[in-house]
């Protein structure tokens, strides 16, 4: 689901809302009426544009990746906040002045429809043609999200079971060094930085109350082959578990 308002993305629209599920497919109708009434009480605006999209998933592709082990770091300013999300970049294997640069940018970035792709080592933005990239095609295995917030002491919530989903996904690829993200919600002021070695790592306050800044970039290593990664972010169905083996880099399946 996607929804804006002043019409479709494409045409211009301020992004609201979007989610996405992977569902059987008795559980379609059910689905469609709670993403519809999502997007429709969402705090950032009112929408005049919803899009549902429903793509049959081929059960042979499906994969699977070990959700990310979870800790919290709370501050009492933004700017400590911030601080150390850096440091925890830079324990990731990002170098010092790209998370900064990172950092930087999303202090400054409203309605971005997707991710920054950001080279680890220098900084640079590797988009390419400059067109944000959107994580697709990801979930929880039936009721591995309500254990894995059980083993850290989280009440489950539908924004904390996305967030999770889309940085364990992100964090499998073999071409991800780390994440950096927070909401560009005007109320919610916990970002996280993510990875293979750190783990999901939630940080606040990174951003004061009604400030619509925010969104998210994918740190990733000078060799990446940006259609392979792109291809697994959008295209490739995975499914999120609690348990299973430590997560290895992901070698992009087709």
């Amino acid at each position: 689901m996607r929804a804006a308002e002043g019409g479709a993305h494409e045409n211009g629209g301020r992004h609201i809302s979007g989610s996405e599920r992977l569902l059987c497919g008795h559980q379609l109708e059910e689905e469609a009426k709670e993403l519809v009434a999502r997007a429709l009480a969402h705090e950032r605006g009112q929408v005049d544009f919803i899009r549902i999209t429903i793509d049959r998933v081929d059960k042979r592709r499906l994969q699977f990746v070990t959700a990310l082990h979870a800790a919290a770091s709370q501050h009492d300013s933004i700017d400590k906040a911030k601080a150390a999300a850096k440091t925890y970049l830079v324990q990731a294997g990002v170098h010092k002045g790209a998370a900064e640069k990172a950092i930087a940018l999303l202090s400054a970035s409203e309605d971005y429809p997707g991710a920054y792709i950001m080279n680890a080592q220098t900084g640079a933005i590797m988009n390419p043609c400059g067109k944000a990239v959107r994580v697709s095609r990801m979930d929880w295995k039936e009721g591995e999200f309500v254990k894995w917030c059980g083993t850290y002491g989280y009440r489950p919530s539908l924004r904390l079971q996305e967030a999770v989903a889309l940085a364990s996904k992100t964090a499998a690829s073999s071409f991800t060094v780390a994440e950096l993200c927070w909401s560009d919600d005007l109320r919610y002021l916990t970002g996280y930085v993510a990875s293979r070695s750190t783990g999901y790592i939630r940080l606040s306050p990174l951003k004061k109350e009604g400030s619509p800044t925010g969104g998210r970039v994918f740190f990733v290593t000078e060799e990446t082959d940006m259609n392979q990664y792109i291809h697994f972010l959008s295209e490739v169905p995975v499914m999120i578990r609690k348990e299973g083996k430590m997560n290895e880099p992901h070698h992009l399946s087709t």
